[in-house]
């Protein structure tokens, strides 16, 4: 218990400076083609340490060209939300629009549901309908200010990153629910 406490920490705490990160790219108007390149370059390296060749090569994976392109649909569908979240912060406050559009978490979460029926239990529910009910109120005025300016135009692309991250995320779990599918590496 203590260890998954401890990882659910280091994991927030990880996402923390992402966001950071994300937030002095687009603050400092640095190079976001550059920026995600790089970054995904250490994910592809940190993920490809997990990855049992050896097993892959003795026919484990028995779908790759689906499973290839799943991920590939992955790598665009992300590449464009990060690309829209960026020009959100261009526009609009970098911490409203990291929370929108990282409330697209709660795609997969109802993909799950509506697709695939998995259950949820009442205390599911009611956070989906929390975090949904809360989203709003991030692109709320304040004072009879609206957030990041006059033009709420930083709010469509904020959207549009919630739309496609989750959208990523979705078809990131596709793999996992098919038929007889199993992953030994």
């Amino acid at each position: 218990m203590l260890a998954a406490f401890a990882l659910v920490v280091s994991t927030g705490l990880a996402w923390v400076g992402v966001g950071v990160v994300f937030s002095l790219t687009a603050k400092k108007q640095g190079d976001f083609v550059c920026f995600m390149f790089l970054q995904s370059l250490i994910s592809t390296v940190a993920s490809m340490s997990m990855v049992d060749f050896a097993a892959l090569r003795a026919g484990a994976s028995s779908r790759s060209l689906e499973l290839a392109i799943a991920m590939g649909l992955v790598a665009i569908l992300s590449a464009l939300g990060f690309w829209a979240m960026r020009r959100a912060m261009d526009l609009g406050s970098h911490g409203v629009v990291w929370t929108i559009s990282q409330a697209a978490l709660v795609v997969p979460f109802m993909s799950a549901l509506f697709f695939w029926h998995e259950h949820a239990g009442i205390l599911q529910i009611a956070g989906l309908a929390f975090l949904l009910a809360s989203l709003p109120l991030c692109a709320a005025k304040k004072d009879g200010k609206a957030i990041g300016g006059s033009s709420m135009g930083w709010l469509l692309y904020a959207i549009l990153a919630f739309a496609l991250i989750g959208a990523s995320q979705a078809v990131s779990i596709i793999p996992s629910k098919w038929e007889g599918w199993t992953d030994a590496a």
